[in-house]
């Protein structure tokens, strides 16, 4: 995982007067290895909001076959604003492949409303 990144994308109301802030969370993985990933390996991962698993993705490598090449992914994300949260986003395996290395294979960041509320964009 080369970057992880958050940027507020709207806060609501709920009916019941509950304030949500939406993230877009983007997640830039690259391979650091020095050989090319094959037309359509698979990429597993897993996204968190604290511990709890929000997404578990499986999608073509095809963006990172190269070595040194980067894919990025996203996930939209809501929270209730004001509640303490952290995303961790996990890389778990290239099917069919044993990587050079795996620890870079996780990035996470708790949110810090205060800049999100300004218009930065995120990063650990």
């Amino acid at each position: 995982v080369g970057s992880l990144t958050a940027k507020l994308t709207k806060t609501s109301v709920s009916a019941d007067g509950i304030k949500w802030d939406h993230v877009r969370l983007e997640a830039t993985l690259q391979n650091d290895g020095g050989m090319a990933i094959p037309s359509g390996t698979m990429l597993q991962g897993k996204l968190y909001q604290n511990a709890t698993v929000l997404y578990y993705w499986l999608e073509s490598a095809n963006g990172i076959k190269a070595p040194k090449s980067q894919w990025t992914t996203g996930f939209n994300c809501s929270f209730r604003h004001g509640v303490s949260t952290t995303f961790t986003f996990v890389f778990l395996s290239i099917r069919g492949m044993t990587e050079c290395k795996t620890t870079n294979n996780q990035a996470s960041f708790a949110i810090n409303e205060v800049a999100l509320h300004q218009g930065v964009i995120l990063r650990p």
